[in-house]
């Protein structure tokens, strides 16, 4: 009473708090959409990972697809859940929830945000262009083109061309190693065409030279499907599977398929 009779309480009109408590459900609003979007790319990068070619790498599947995670889209997800919970108990009926029901509405609204936005390319679309866009964050397609320029690895990612002395690839780097694609299975031998990217698992024992084991072409599109990406690995495994009773210079490496 005191406070109201020397004037520091104001009374504010009716229009005010219908103007606060729009402004709040408008910031809870967006902060379902901002954890929408960061699961939309964490699906992407979670699909494209689980279909990594990680019998080769030492890891598990389940290893390799933490491997893609990017740790900004698990800290945007949980500020933006933890934001948005914040701005839905300041409304005028949040207090009347308990916790979890809160927590699981604004967790379940960015579930079903995120799936759609995945399912329409904005996971992908978002991913790809902050990795063009900012030097700190590696998209899924800069990790996988990473993942398969690794010739210490036996994975290699370049141009393949042929040539008189025979097949080049040239990789990333500019280096050319020449390719003998003897030993690629049957089904394997209708190589790309001239200068096509592809990628190659197989042995070098000597300096700039390269058995090619599996090798399958670089999609154009980037934007592949679960079931074009689970296509593309079975290829790989089939024609690297096949070394596995031979005795020639690829076996090794097939024995490593689990």
């Amino acid at each position: 009473m005191e406070r109201i009779k020397s004037g520091e309480v104001c009374p504010r009109s009716r229009g005010w708090f219908t103007c606060l408590e729009c402004f709040v459900y408008s910031a809870w609003l967006v902060s379902v959409l901002i954890g929408a979007i960061a699961l939309a790319a964490l699906f992407y990068i979670m699909i494209h990972g689980w279909y990594s070619f990680y019998e080769l790498t030492g890891m598990s599947r389940f290893g390799m697809v933490l491997a893609y995670l990017p740790v900004v889209w698990i800290v945007v997800l949980i500020g933006t859940v933890g934001l948005a919970y914040k701005n839905f108990r300041t409304t005028r009926r949040g207090y009347r929830y308990p916790v979890w029901l809160v927590l699981v509405a604004c967790i379940g609204m960015s579930f079903i945000g995120g799936a759609a936005f995945y399912w329409l390319g904005v996971g992908q679309v978002v991913d790809t262009h902050l990795g063009e866009r900012m030097s700190l964050y590696t998209s899924s397609l800069q990790q996988e083109i990473a993942f398969w320029d690794q010739p210490d690895d036996h994975r290699w990612r370049g141009a393949l061309a042929s040539t008189s002395a025979g097949w080049i690839l040239t990789d990333r780097t500019g280096a050319e190693w020449m390719v003998s694609v003897m030993h690629l299975p049957v089904g394997a031998h209708q190589l790309p065409a001239e200068g096509a990217l592809v990628h190659l698992l197989g042995t070098s024992t000597q300096p700039g030279m390269v058995t090619a084991c599996a090798l399958s072409q670089w999609p154009v599109d980037a934007t592949r499907t679960a079931a074009q990406l689970a296509q593309e690995r079975a290829a790989l495994r089939a024609q690297l599977a096949a070394h596995q009773l031979s005795s020639g210079p690829c076996m090794t490496l097939a024995q490593r398929l689990r």
